[in-house]
């Protein structure tokens, strides 16, 4: 009988959750239930995830777009395919593959049922929404805010003598003056590119492709700095924070870790 429970239990996985804007100990390891994946979807086994300094700022409250607390952080990942959906045909178990994490986002939800756009949007949460709201909009179309829930719920408290200064370093300029300077101005978001934009999804997937290529080839040489398991992400972010890391400061999940360090320990 005992033996037919424990069959029952579900497989837990092991995730870092990022529970609230603050300091390191906002992000805590937990374990959450492996979830088969649907027709169209693989699931991957992640062996190693960079760190940026998006994640930094995530974990602080100053990045936007971000879900609701809590959530799985991270930008990107590599690994190796453990399951795969039944429709799936471009993948198989075993293939070693690359991963840039995107979150739901009901914009592209009502774009689908409403491709034109929105009249009037009712707003009470105004920060990063409000943008994303504004981009929805129809020409002609009309936001009204009664709220402004993320600006209460931020988990920033700021003097006006910090905001002061954080206004006035900001870059600023105008069209006359770039063009004058016979100068430009562009903005680049790989995320963006390839959630939003067919047109921009396909080139960054052939520029993904050409840096493989390099790669293989010799060409290129990513720079790892270090290595850390991911029960020690706190760690790896204050080096990241103090600008001590030449290259790429990977996060590597414990259990990885761990195996890693016994294989090296046989070898020796």
């Amino acid at each position: 009988m005992a033996s037919s429970e424990a069959n029952e239990r579900p497989r837990l996985i092991s995730a870092m959750e990022l529970v609230g804007a603050g300091g390191y100990d906002k992000l805590q390891i937990k374990k959450i239930p492996y979830r088969e994946p649907n027709s169209d979807e693989v699931v991957m086994r992640v062996k190693f995830a960079g760190l940026n300094f998006a994640d930094l700022m995530r974990r602080q409250g100053l990045y936007s777009p971000a879900p609701k607390f809590p959530y799985v952080p991270g930008f990107e990942a590599s690994g190796v395919v453990e399951a795969i959906g039944s429709n799936v045909s471009q993948l198989a178990v075993g293939d070693r593959v690359i991963a840039f994490a995107g979150d739901e986002d009901y914009v592209a939800e009502i774009r689908k049922i409403s491709p034109n756009g929105i009249d009037i949007i009712m707003d009470p949460l105004n920060g990063e929404d409000s943008v994303r709201g504004y981009n929805l909009l129809k020409p002609l179309g009309r936001i009204i805010y009664f709220g402004a829930a993320n600006v209460a719920a931020s988990g920033e408290n700021r003097s006006l003598l910090t905001a002061f200064k954080t206004w006035y370093k900001c870059f600023s300029t105008n069209s006359l003056s770039i063009l004058s300077d016979n100068k430009s101005i562009a903005g680049y978001h790989l995320g963006y590119l390839l959630k939003y934009f067919d047109s921009g999804k396909e080139i960054a997937l052939k520029t993904i492709d050409e840096l493989f290529r390099l790669y293989n080839e010799g060409a290129i040489k990513p720079q790892i700095d270090s290595i850390y398991p991911l029960s020690k992400v706190g760690e790896a972010m204050q080096r990241m924070h103090n600008r001590q890391n030449i290259g790429k400061i990977l996060l590597q999940p414990d259990d990885e870790a761990n195996a890693t360090k016994n294989n090296d320990t046989t070898t020796e």
